[in-house]
């Protein structure tokens, strides 16, 4: 039986976003254990790197690095802290 095109290519995508989100979780986790960033508290819900796992697991690469960064530039101190998941629709202006 032959797999259309489209499908291959849709499980090549999927299967590169997840060797991406294993990646990008793999250094977010050496970046803490190297600079000592982790000292058992995480200001946000879920943690950065399970942050950056799940964007890059349900959104468009561009939008998921987007995220991402931001995320990041909100963990330092001053910044924000409480449950923060990933925004996965536009908030609409009312």
């Amino acid at each position: 039986m032959r797999v259309p095109f489209d499908d291959l290519r849709h499980g090549v995508r999927q299967w590169g976003k997840d060797i991406l989100a294993a990646v990008l979780y793999a250094v977010i986790q050496a970046g803490k254990t190297i600079f000592l960033l982790d000292r058992g508290v995480c200001r946000f819900t879920p943690s950065c790197s399970v942050y950056a796992r799940d964007a890059v697991k349900t959104l468009p690469l561009h939008r998921a690095m987007l995220q991402i960064i931001q995320r990041l530039i909100r963990c330092r101190p001053g910044g924000g802290f409480g449950y923060d998941p990933v925004q996965t629709n536009e908030v609409e202006n009312e």
